[in-house]
């Protein structure tokens, strides 16, 4: 009964495990034509908020940081998180998932 059970599950790890990984990255019940012209559009805004997060990690790791300019950044990069998600909703894009599922589908 035991071997049977373990086979059971064996199996069952087996074939959820590359449904699971073909699913993962992708933005379930999407059309791809629109993810990617959604993509297509807010790769420029996508890169400067990925260069202002580098800028402000350079700021932090600086042994003496200036606060006001991590200040200023940090609110730039919630600006342009703003306007992807603005996009996002204008594209009928789901936000359940919120930002990290949309840089995840467009690659970032």
């Amino acid at each position: 009964m035991k071997k049977v059970l373990v086979g059971l599950m064996g199996i069952t790890l087996l074939t959820a495990g590359p449904v699971l990984a073909q699913k993962r990255g992708q933005m379930m019940g999407v059309d791809p034509a629109k993810l990617q012209s959604f993509c297509q559009e807010v790769t420029p805004l996508m890169q400067k908020e990925a260069q202002i997060r580098t800028e402000i990690r350079a700021q932090l790791l600086s042994g003496n940081p200036s606060w006001d300019l991590i200040l200023e950044k940090e609110i730039e990069s919630a600006k342009l998180r703003v306007e992807v998600l603005k996009k996002a909703q204008g594209a009928n894009l789901p936000l359940l998932r919120g930002y990290g599922a949309l840089r995840k589908s467009c690659g970032f």
